[in-house]
């Protein structure tokens, strides 16, 4: 029995209750949940993220009385802390999915209690955990070799020494000791490096997500991912030390990757991005946004992917037509095209794309001043985005089609030809 928004009323009900969800619409708090928790002994599925003020209390009872507990997702369920997580875990021991994504007070110590006695775990969601440290992060590659999805995007205080050190592990040069602004030593800092043994894999983990994970660099993406042979979603926009070091990583990933996030790495050369894009062409879905130092080059290779679904390259400040026109030539699988704050971009060329691509789906040129029109339109009341979706974009290839009418015309008759904002035909 599945119930959505809304609680068992008798008990035959709550005996067969298996899947449980409920949103922020369905208006049940804390208590109302705690109250028929312990009569739902075949519970499988508890989706809980609409009950913002969840405490450890019912966490804990959902691990005592539901013994065959497989997935529980409550992301940022605020309310929740390390007691709650502990409970669960001593008692609810064939989870499968634990999603704990913005639980702001969770703790190293729940982390390693719950990964540690979870031993089926197949996908972890610690997103946006303040007080996560690299303490708690190095027991997930040791002790859950069964996942499959795990997401530490936003975990800003986790370091390289949360995950396994590369095979050729080469220690940080020493430096002289200065007694003047020197830092204290930390518990995290003195982790020895995690060594795991080459054999130690996590076979089946295919989806990676590291986004805006700061200290991190690239020791330790290039350490995992010696442990990860099938990676096929790997996110690491944000992670702004990253440099070219990981692309041999990534390539030896090749025949699996499919959607790789790079955004706002900015030390990435155009000859990394190119060799990564040339290794991985079963890639559908690439994110080089803000990756600033990228010219037209890898565009030219992304433009060659058969099976290019989505393609994000907002604010690369260096790509002109050239790249633009090779998408439109030859990107013919493309979906999702994102060109905000491109500068140099022309208006003959996004012209260009919209015919050539007539699949198009979804199509961003925030901020690209070709697109501008003088008229009534105020950015700070209406907005400044220029984001198009499906019948959108069919009008805006119509507008566009008819501008190039106006044109021809206006050539035709000798007269000075000026761009409108509206649908009309008139040359004045």
């Amino acid at each position: 029995m599945h119930l959505f928004n809304a609680l068992p009323q008798t008990t035959d009900e709550a005996e067969a209750l298996e899947v449980l969800e409920l949103t922020s619409r369905s208006g049940i708090v804390d208590d109302d949940l705690a109250e028929v928790l312990p009569y739902c002994p075949n519970l499988r599925e508890a989706r809980l993220r609409g009950v913002r003020d969840l405490s450890d209390r019912t966490l804990g009872l959902l691990g005592a009385e539901t013994d065959e507990l497989r997935v529980l997702d409550a992301v940022r369920c605020r309310a929740l802390g390390p007691a709650g997580v502990r409970a669960l875990a001593a008692g609810a021991t064939r989870l499968r999915v634990l999603r704990l994504g913005g639980v702001w007070a969770l703790t190293d110590g729940a982390v390693v209690q719950a990964v540690q006695g979870l031993g089926h775990l197949t996908e972890l969601n610690l997103a946006d955990l303040p007080l996560l440290t690299a303490h708690s992060v190095r027991e997930i590659w040791m002790f859950s070799r069964n996942l499959r999805r795990v997401d530490l995007s936003d975990c800003v205080n986790v370091t390289d020494r949360g995950f396994p050190a590369p095979c050729v592990y080469e220690p940080p040069p020493s430096r002289p000791r200065s007694r003047i602004g020197e830092r204290l030593a930390t518990p995290i800092s003195l982790l020895p490096p995690l060594i795991l043994p080459a054999h130690h894999i996590i076979p089946h983990l295919h989806y990676i997500s590291l986004k805006n994970m700061a200290l991190i660099t690239d020791d330790a993406v290039i350490g995992l991912l010696q442990h990860v042979p099938r990676v096929i979603e790997l996110e690491l926009g944000g992670c702004t030390t990253l440099t070219d070091r990981i692309v041999p990583s990534l390539c030896s990933a090749h025949e699996s990757l499919e959607l790789i996030d790079l955004a706002h790495l900015t030390h990435l050369s155009d000859a990394a991005v190119f060799s990564l894009v040339r290794a991985c062409n079963k890639l559908r879905h690439v994110d080089i946004s803000y990756c600033t130092r990228l010219t037209d080059l890898p565009i030219l290779e992304l433009a060659q992917l058969p099976g290019l679904r989505r393609l994000h390259m907002n604010g690369l400040r260096r790509a002109t037509d050239i790249g633009l026109l090779a998408l439109a030539e030859q990107a013919h699988s493309l979906a999702h095209l994102h060109l905000a704050s491109c500068k140099r971009l022309s208006l003959d060329a996004l012209h260009t794309v919209l015919r050539r691509l007539p699949q198009l789906q979804r199509f961003t040129s925030t901020g690209v001043p070709a697109m501008a029109r003088a008229g009534g339109w105020d950015p700070q009341t209406q907005g400044a985005y220029g984001v198009f979706k499906d019948a959108n974009i069919s009008a805006l290839r119509a507008f566009l089609d008819k501008e190039v009418v106006r044109q021809r015309e206006a050539e035709r008759r000798c007269i000075p030809f000026v761009p409108r904002a509206d649908d009309s035909m008139d040359l004045y």
